[in-house]
């Protein structure tokens, strides 16, 4: 299935994609269950985000709160 996204859409959403990357490649061992929290939180929005840009990337992406993808 191809996405019918426009390009400006597409660079926003790869942009967020990135964002989230970053995000959980700056937790660590260490990391507190505050900072945990804060970029869990983050994160979300950044889904949201996407799902206004392009529902079909959102549809493959979407997670639930154990990590598991949905069907």
């Amino acid at each position: 299935m191809k996405s019918n996204t426009k390009r400006k859409n597409v660079k926003r959403v790869d942009s967020l994609l990135h964002k989230n990357a970053a995000l959980n490649s700056s937790l660590g061992m260490d990391s507190t269950k505050t900072e945990i929290e804060a970029v869990r939180k983050q994160i979300r929005a950044n889904i949201r985000l996407i799902k206004d840009l392009c529902i079909y990337t959102y549809e493959i992406i979407n997670i639930d709160d154990n990590h598991k993808t949905t069907h």
